[in-house]
């Protein structure tokens, strides 16, 4: 009864902590886009920013902390008035098969992420998987998007990467495939090698809902490439057995997968983000001193 109490108290603090944690990551980002959009349109409250941030991101159903990287990112509007992108050309949505084949195909921004995810532990008969996708007002910066079977310990010690070091970091980085820690065999094949992805322990606790901190574990991450070479994310799966090697034909899907995910994630950028900046900005107009 004791251990298991103690065991309980442990949990519910490591999750306390990492949901303080989580929220630090996103308000630090939400409070400079508040601060750009206060400035920016003159408002009279400081709270009008964050109404019409919460405002649009409800409407448009894009996330806040999406909306406020976006606001960070882009340059500012031309005229205080008029349209913020003028001129762009609106395309249709990328239909790629993982979309119909999880029944995502009408569903927003995080239900296509997640069906990419369950795509990519179908292709790779993974035990796990997750997709970062960069921040250009973090850097570029690579944040955890969506997963499949990572516990919450794992999720917090990747939650944000900014530097290469591991199989998703390097991934992100190099912009090409990265296996680990199948050493020999990505030799072999030219693949760039990292260190293995493990979590840290808890107040020097492993955590219980972990599978991929206590044990080696094997780690194939594949770069978002656009046609023109920009890298704009990653893919990852993992298997809890180090030895384990995708087959070839996994491998491939895999590329073909992140591929689509990247062709999809720049349409979304250019199209469904870009009108949430512009109604942003057509309202925040209205509401200048």
């Amino acid at each position: 009864g004791g251990a298991g109490g103690a065991g309980g108290a442990d949990g519910a603090l490591r999750a306390e902590v990492f949901g303080l944690r989580a929220k630090a990551r996103s308000h630090g980002l939400i409070d400079f886009a508040q601060g750009i959009v206060l400035a920016r349109y003159r408002l009279a409250r400081p709270t009008a920013a964050l109404v019409l941030l919460k405002q649009v991101s409800q409407e448009r159903n894009v996330p806040l902390r999406v909306l406020a990287s976006a606001v960070v990112a882009a340059p500012a509007p031309p005229r205080a008035s008029g349209a913020w992108f003028p001129g762009r050309r609106r395309t249709p949505p990328p239909e790629p098969a993982f979309l119909s084949a999880h029944d995502a195909a009408s569903g927003g921004r995080a239900r296509v992420l997640q069906a990419a995810v369950d795509a990519a532990v179908a292709h790779a008969r993974s035990d796990a998987a997750a997709l970062h996708l960069a921040d250009p007002a973090q850097g570029g910066a690579l944040v955890l998007e969506a997963h499949r079977g990572l516990g919450t310990a794992y999720r917090d010690a990747y939650a944000h990467i900014a530097a290469a070091g591991t199989a998703t970091g390097t991934a992100g980085t190099a912009g090409t495939e990265v296996t680990a820690p199948a050493v020999a065999r990505a030799q072999a094949t030219g693949l760039l090698v990292a260190g293995t992805e493990t979590v840290p322990a808890f107040a020097g606790r492993p955590s219980e809902d972990d599978r991929f901190g206590a044990v080696p574990n094997a780690v194939h991450a594949v770069p978002l490439v656009l046609p023109g070479g920009r890298c704009t994310g990653t893919l990852s799966v993992q298997h809890t057995r180090a030895d384990m090697e995708l087959a070839p034909q996994g491998e491939a899907a895999l590329r073909s997968l992140a591929s689509d995910v990247a062709a999809w994630h720049s349409w979304y950028q250019r199209t469904v983000l870009l009108d949430a900046l512009e109604l942003l900005h057509a309202r925040a107009a209205d509401h200048r001193v």
